[in-house]
């Protein structure tokens, strides 16, 4: 989500599987230019939930790349069975180098 939009990325694919490793274009989500961080008030977040019981998590990691440059959350929370879990991205890097990301980087890792 950024700037009060929310955009569904993934949808239950996977199943019970563990290590799952997904990347995303943020472009091919519909996003554009604009939606992307504009000031250093605005932060992105991924928001995980697990919809199955026994089946615990961890974001590993989140992170949008652009030009080379990577800007990752420093958050890896635990998603317990039918929780939601939340990873941020800070965005206090200012407006000459704020992130205007092409990919996203989601890496779970299931565990039991």
């Amino acid at each position: 989500m950024q700037g009060g939009r929310e955009v569904l990325i993934w949808n239950r694919e996977g199943g019970s599987a563990d290590d799952i490793f997904r990347e995303f274009d943020l472009f091919q989500l519909g996003f554009t230019q604009n939606d992307l961080p504009p000031s250093e008030n605005k932060r992105w977040y991924l928001k995980v939930r697990d919809e199955a019981g026994e089946d615990t998590g961890r974001i590993e990691y989140f992170k949008i790349i652009y030009q080379g440059q990577v800007y990752e959350s420093q958050d890896h929370p635990e998603i317990r069975d039918f929780q939601e879990a939340i990873a941020w991205i800070p965005s206090h890097l200012g407006p000459q180098i704020c992130p205007t990301a092409i990919v996203v980087g989601l890496n779970y890792f299931g565990i039991g």
